[in-house]
């Protein structure tokens, strides 16, 4: 887009800006990039809560990759499993200072089975606590 003396580039991409003053010829190449790096979360969608674990994986272009697990940086490796519980913040930034920011949870998930169990195990337990004070109970009356 030309206005007056200015040329105002908004779309990423390559041009070629050729200027002539005084009969020479003046070229030069400018990228713009305002696209923001991408990676997938695999075990989890943005904004997420997940029980399992969470892999970065197939990272978009060149850019520097920040894991925080409850507020503090991590050592991490794309494509490496993040299966500690917690709450995740990952920031990536490009070359040309575009970021993106992803977040999700790792939490504890107990299947329906184990709650199950524990239930199970709760009323025997106080099953047999109750069946013991009333036989407690009658052998002092006796």
């Amino acid at each position: 887009m030309h206005d007056g003396n200015r040329l105002n580039f908004t779309v990423s991409g390559v041009y070629i800006v050729t200027a002539e003053t005084d009969g020479t010829t003046y070229s030069f190449v400018l990228e713009l990039d305002n696209t923001a790096p991408t990676l997938d979360l695999i075990g989890v969608k943005n904004g997420g809560v997940s029980g399992k674990s969470v892999t970065l994986d197939n990272l978009s272009e060149q850019a520097m990759v920040e894991v925080y697990k409850d507020g503090e940086l991590i050592e991490y490796e794309l494509g490496s499993e993040l299966k500690e519980y917690g709450e995740y913040r990952v920031v990536l930034t490009d070359e040309a200072g575009n970021t993106n920011e992803y977040n999700f949870t790792l939490k504890y998930k107990m299947d329906g089975g184990i709650i199950a169990l524990i239930v199970i195990c709760v009323l025997v337990t106080t099953g047999c606590g109750v069946f013991l004070f009333i036989k407690k109970r009658r052998h002092r009356r006796s």
